[in-house]
């Protein structure tokens, strides 16, 4: 599954020029390493058992603080936390970060800026609904 994500991501927003993952047997096999060497795309692996040297981890547990944050606060059943994921990541993809230069994650990825009005709404909801 994870050759097929890297090309459906490949043929939507284009080759990354870097690919940074753990030693997973799906990352590291033949299928995957492939299209890597295809699209000319490097490769970089994590230490087993270190994730702070991969930046994702880090997102990875941002984005699970938040949906907790929002099903506990909101008192909405656990049956909602894929669709309370999917809310997170939309909202935190579209908010600017100063490590990104005031930019947003998809502004990065793709080039193209998200409306304006969403992105100062974006950063209203996320202050007042999360971090109080």
């Amino acid at each position: 599954q994870g050759s097929i994500a890297l090309e459906d991501f490949i043929q939507q927003y284009g080759a990354p020029y870097h690919l940074r993952s753990d030693n997973s047997k799906m990352q590291t096999g033949h299928l995957f390493t492939s299209i890597c060497r295809r699209y000319n795309i490097s490769q970089s692996w994590i230490e087993p058992h270190h994730q702070q040297q991969n930046p994702a981890e880090r997102r990875i547990q941002d984005i699970k603080r938040v949906v907790n944050q929002i099903l506990d606060r909101t008192g909405a059943p656990e049956e909602l936390w894929f669709l309370c994921t999917e809310y997170t990541v939309y909202l935190l993809n579209r908010t600017s970060l100063s490590a990104l230069n005031k930019k947003t994650a998809i502004e990065v990825m793709t080039g193209e800026t998200p409306d304006r009005h969403l992105k100062s709404t974006t950063v209203r909801v996320f202050r007042t609904s999360i971090l109080l």
